[in-house]
């Protein structure tokens, strides 16, 4: 799945920024046409893009039907600027592009319940990080099919606080596992996101809620439910082999997030197909 992304400040460009966006996904559109690839929109944040910026894509998502991600309640300073105009994104972020005061009704929402009222919170919406939703928020997202996706190194990395996951898997939301990108992350490694996740979340998040995050729960989150993220029988038998030196029969799942990495995929298959297969390795 390819998100185009989409950011703008300033309220006057939002028809020319939504223009050149459409433009891009068109174009996205045609090159995944026929293969497994599909499209969808993916505006940065609520603090990053003006509100009728924002209300433009929600109106783009509901007439295309396309999925959309968003970076949502990050950090404290994103909640500060949505509900109150306040904090650094005021004071240091707006002056870089040249504004001086929000581009947004300042009216003490949470960053979950602008986006509400910017009709953008719908079942195909992934909302990224949510470390700080609050309990009437995590409700709404879940009245509105929201899923989510955990991406707890940038998190540690940007120090915005810890996102509480045990209570998001508790809830019934559909909960995924990313990296977001390396401006706030060493590596896109998924294994070092698992296992970074199990030791940062201490006992609270077992192993074998890990690994279903980064597979089974990202495919759910993307609304790949049924299709790809588990091996069953009518799936598209996407899957990877690893070669894992120590298996621990009685904790299987933690042996593939301590010990699994990139250089121990022996095999891999899209489809059905193999797409990869390490010389010597066993059919």
């Amino acid at each position: 799945m390819i998100f185009q992304e989409i950011l703008g400040l300033d309220p006057e460009q939002a028809t020319e920024r939504l223009d050149a966006a459409e433009k891009a996904l068109r174009s996205l559109q045609l090159q995944a046409s026929g293969s497994l690839l599909s499209v969808g929109l993916s505006p940065h944040a609520p603090y990053s893009l003006s509100e009728p910026l924002l209300l433009r894509c929600a109106e783009l998502l509901r007439r295309w039907r396309l999925p959309a991600t968003i970076h949502l309640a990050e950090s404290p300073e994103e909640v500060a600027y949505i509900g109150l105009g306040l904090g650094s994104i005021a004071s240091e972020l707006l002056p870089t592009v040249g504004r001086h005061s929000p581009s947004h009704r300042v009216c003490g929402e949470s960053p979950a319940a602008f986006l509400e009222r910017a009709g953008l919170l719908s079942e195909r919406l992934l909302a990224v990080h949510g470390v700080h939703v609050g309990g009437s928020d995590l409700e709404l997202l879940k009245q509105r099919g929201v899923a989510l996706a955990m991406c707890p190194r940038s998190n540690y990395y940007l120090n915005v606080g810890t996102a509480p996951l045990s209570r998001y898997l508790a809830s019934g939301l559909r909960v995924g596992l990313g990296t977001d990108s390396l401006a706030s992350n060493e590596t896109l490694s998924l294994w070092d996101e698992m296992r970074f996740a199990l030791n940062h979340y201490n006992g609270t998040v077992t192993a074998q809620q890990i690994v279903t995050m980064a597979t089974l729960g990202g495919a759910t989150a993307l609304g790949m439910a049924g299709v790809v993220g588990s091996l069953t029988p009518g799936m598209r038998a996407d899957l990877i082999a690893l070669a894992i030196d120590h298996l621990d029969e009685a904790n299987p799942y933690g042996s593939v997030v301590s010990q699994a990495s990139a250089d121990k995929v022996v095999l891999s298959m899209v489809e059905g197909k193999i797409v990869y297969q390490r010389e010597g390795a066993e059919r």
